[in-house]
């Protein structure tokens, strides 16, 4: 691991065997949990702007806090 990586994560106080992707992975999880953030921006942030696909399969897999939300979300829509 680089010696810049081992010491953010030490800094921060997260486990030492984070890497960079799994950093970026968490980050866009979080952001698919959000429903004020769509796949579009997810997918500009990343730069993964010529196929959704890449974003949804690698990335979007829905949480168990989003599979709850949505059931609210759905009412919502359902009832005004």
């Amino acid at each position: 691991m680089p010696e810049l990586m081992r010491k953010v994560l030490d800094k921060a106080g997260l486990p030492s065997n984070l890497t960079p992707h799994s950093l970026r992975h968490t980050h866009v999880s979080l952001l698919a949990e959000n429903p004020k953030v769509g796949l579009a921006e997810i997918q500009a942030r990343i730069g993964h702007r010529s196929n959704s696909k890449t974003t949804e399969l690698i990335y979007l897999h829905v949480t168990k806090r989003r599979q709850l939300q949505m059931g609210d979300d759905f009412e919502w829509v359902i009832n005004g």
